[in-house]
């Protein structure tokens, strides 16, 4: 048990401390980001090793979280590069909840390069033979992918990933590739493409699809970023990535823009460094909208996180951003959800209750405030 929470507290970024309550695990610490490795030996080692796993598989599978983002999706195609140049079968099996990654989508299918790449989940369980690899990127915790019955019937997974690790991760994954100093999955792919050791190139619609992973997660490349971070970028460019493709990816709407300013207009403060506002319920690209809201709050002056609640579907959800001041992974792990120091997220289905939910992350923004003080 020691070791495991050893193995729990280096998963995260380090920095903390790892305890066991009864059957409950909690983090203490972890307000430094990740510190990041110069030596490419790890990345080598784990390519080789993926190299492997692909060449043996009949068919690889990949697929990121639910409710796909660029970097999601950006990796998953990364991915099926490494199957397409081991001369592998591969599938991206995407989401019901497409709407935050429509636009890619869009692109890949209207490019041509890569038909038949992207399928849904029941027709993916039907390909599933026992030499069939699944390869998560961008999560690691088995209820967030986007196809979990799919995940349940693969014998053989790899998990790919940037954030810090949870309690809660795949079963018996044949390969684990976590590291919480990259800036995003995209980084992480786009690095194992570098030394998985074929001559044959990435065509422009997958080297754009990585780049924009890699736009969305680093605030176009502000946040979250390394020398590993621009090198990964300048070798996509080299590629052939597309960025006047991405840019357009990146495009809003005029009603989009509307509906940021009504956000706006109600937004709330607490304690003048924390804010908190509401996407109104039946927005379009609810999860879009709250988080790029989210991302300008941080920029206002005095703000150190914002908190934005929308709707979706599935219920009640909620994007949180910090200037890097405050650790939003933990106050979000507290209501069930997890990400990054500065980039996080929960949900929480029919029942949440916006006051009872603000109370807490109030209760816990202030806690850390307090710490730092002490």
């Amino acid at each position: 048990e020691a070791q495991v929470a050893l193995d729990l507290a280096l998963g995260r970024g380090g920095d903390q401390a790892i305890v066991r309550l009864g059957k409950d695990v909690k983090a203490f610490g972890g307000k430094a980001p990740a510190s990041v490795s110069s030596t490419r030996v790890r990345v080598r080692v784990v390519a080789q090793a993926l190299r492997e796993i692909i060449n043996e598989a009949d068919m690889v599978l990949i697929m990121g979280h639910a409710h796909e983002d660029f970097d999601a999706l950006g990796a998953a195609v990364g991915v099926s590069h490494l199957a397409r140049v081991s001369k592998v079968e591969a599938h991206i099996v995407i989401s019901k909840q497409d709407d935050t990654s429509r636009k890619m989508i869009q692109a890949i299918q209207s490019s041509g390069l890569a038909e038949g790449l992207l399928i849904d989940e029941g027709k993916a369980k039907s390909l599933v033979t026992d030499k069939t690899v699944a390869i998560v990127v961008d999560t690691h915790i088995p209820e967030l992918v986007a196809a979990p019955e799919l995940l349940r019937k693969v014998q053989k997974k790899v998990v790919i990933d940037h954030h810090r690790r949870a309690a809660s991760i795949i079963d018996s994954p044949l390969l684990t590739y976590m590291e919480p100093s990259a800036s995003s999955a995209s980084e992480l792919v786009t690095e194992l493409i570098q030394y998985y050791g074929s001559e044959e190139e990435m065509n422009a619609l997958e080297a754009s699809c990585l780049y924009a992973g890699m736009v969305v997660d680093t605030k176009s490349f502000t946040v979250q970023t390394s020398v590993r971070t621009f090198d990964a970028a300048s070798y996509l460019r080299r590629c052939g990535a597309d960025t006047a493709l991405v840019k357009k990816l990146f495009s809003m709407d005029l009603a989009s823009i509307k509906i940021k300013s009504m956000i706006l207009a109600d937004m709330k403060q607490v304690d003048e460094y924390m804010a908190f506002a509401v996407c109104p319920e039946g927005t379009a690209d609810s999860q879009i909208i709250a988080g790029q809201v989210a991302d300008f709050l941080v920029t206002v002056q005095k703000i150190r996180c914002s908190f934005l609640f929308y709707y979706t579907e599935n219920g009640l959800c909620l994007s949180a951003r910090s200037d890097g001041s405050v650790n939003v992974q933990i106050v979000m792990e507290q209501l069930g959800g997890g990400g990054h120091q500065t980039v996080a997220g929960a949900q929480f289905g029919t029942d949440g209750n916006i006051e009872d939910i603000t109370k807490v992350v109030v209760a816990n923004v202030r806690k850390q405030t307090e710490e730092e003080k002490e």
